[in-house]
C-alpha cells in the first residue's frame, strides 16, 4: 500500500500471502513507503540477497511481523538482518554457503 503504516503493510502482506519483499532503487517507491516500515520494524524481516552495490535487497517477511513492536527509532541507521531460516530458501545449501558452512 502507499502508506508507511506497518499495520497497512502487514495487512497487505497477509491478504497477498506474501513471504518476500524486494527493496530496490528503480523508482523511489521502495524508499518512500517500504524502507520506513523496514527501519521501523527490522525484526520482522530476514535477508536472502543484497546486491553488491546495495541497490537491491530481497528480504523474507517473518511470521508475526504485524504484532512485533516498533524499533526505538525509525531514523536511517545500519540495520543488520539475520539470514533467513531454511523454509525461505529454494536451495537450503545456499543458506549454508552464505553462513560459511557449506561447500
Amino acid at each position: 500500500p502507499f502508506s508507511t503504516d506497518p499495520a497497512a503493510f502487514f495487512a497487505a502482506v497477509d491478504t497477498a500471502g506474501a513471504r518476500y519483499l524486494v527493496l530496490d532503487q528503480v523508482d523511489g517507491l521502495s524508499s518512500a513507503y517500504v524502507t520506513p516500515i523496514v527501519l521501523r520494524r527490522p525484526q520482522a524481516f530476514c535477508i536472502l540477497h543484497a546486491s553488491p552495490l546495495q541497490t537491491t535487497a530481497v528480504l523474507g517477511i517473518l511470521d508475526g511481523g504485524a504484532a512485533m513492536p516498533d524499533a526505538a527509532t525509525d531514523a536511517e541507521r545500519d540495520v543488520v538482518f539475520p539470514i533467513c531460516p531454511e523454509p525461505f530458501w529454494r536451495d537450503p545449501g545456499e543458506r549454508e554457503r552464505l553462513l560459511g558452512r557449506g561447500g
